[in-house]
């Protein structure tokens, strides 16, 4: 049985989930060939598990930013925290190389 990516932020465990809705968002970009979003959904969640920063936003939104293959790329999640017994949830809605110079200089 296949089971999902389990990444850590803050001392707490996420579990990585995919809502039909964003899984085909990633596809139609990846596959309309646009260069910044060139990521599929087994690479989009390695590179979530290898995060450099987070940035948080109010909601429970985030963005994970990480160097993966030599580039830089956000991720953008909806954190749900978990329980005692189990994990939350980090929804992911969209990744795409960054092209934003406040995250480029992070890794500088």
């Amino acid at each position: 049985m296949y089971r999902n990516t389990i990444i850590d932020y803050e001392g707490r465990a996420y579990e990585v989930f995919w809502t039909s809705q964003f899984a085909h968002h990633v596809c139609q970009n990846l596959y309309a060939g646009d260069a910044l979003h060139d990521l599929d959904h087994e690479a989009v969640t390695r590179a979530l598990a290898e995060y450099d920063y987070v940035q948080e936003f109010p909601n429970a939104r985030a963005v994970f930013l990480s160097r993966y293959q030599g580039r830089i790329y956000e991720i953008h999640v909806h954190l749900e925290r978990g329980s005692a017994k189990r994990p939350g949830r980090c929804t992911v809605k969209s990744c795409y190389r960054s092209n934003k110079q406040q995250y480029i200089q992070l890794f500088t």
